[in-house]
């Protein structure tokens, strides 16, 4: 830490990146002091960025009282914008979209009679499809999907 007598370095309140609070100045092994946030029990560097747009820091574990190596932050930059990001999470994500696309588009049109082909009766769409309320009105739009979450949270039970 700088002398008592000597006014302290500036240094960011928290770390634009990360959102860490300031937590205190730490010698580093050459001898240079260097701002940390986070704390008490790990202290972090601000975080930089590498040649391929991710950021990392380096943090300092106080139960040990030692550096440890470069900490990757699960966040890059790509065109100027942040783009929060774990890796291989958007081909996870991707392949779970397409699964569950056909289920979504049933379900949007099962929901929806106003949509549905005439099928020659009073209603649009048949009866068996959509059910019935105890009260004897066809379940549609808001009113089945209540009744649709009723019947998936009885079967958690």
């Amino acid at each position: 830490m700088p002398e008592s007598k000597q006014a302290a370095p500036w240094c960011p309140v928290e770390c634009p990146i990360t959102g860490r609070k300031f937590f205190m100045w730490i010698e580093r092994a050459d001898g240079r002091q260097v701002p940390t946030y986070g704390g008490p029990y790990d202290s972090f560097t601000l975080a930089e960025r590498d040649e391929a747009g991710t950021f990392w820091c380096e943090r300092f574990d106080h139960d040990e009282g030692v550096w440890s190596d470069g900490f990757h932050i699960d966040l890059r930059l790509v065109d100027n914008q942040r783009e929060d990001f774990e890796f291989g999470l958007m081909d996870q994500l991707q392949g779970e979209l397409q699964a569950l696309r056909p289920d979504a588009e049933r379900y949007r049109w099962l929901r929806n009679p106003d949509d549905q082909e005439d099928l020659g009766s009073e209603y649009n769409m048949p009866p068996i499809i959509c059910g019935y309320a105890e009260h004897e009105d066809i379940l549609a739009n808001a009113a089945l999907d209540r009744a649709i979450d009723q019947g998936m949270e009885a079967l958690k039970s």
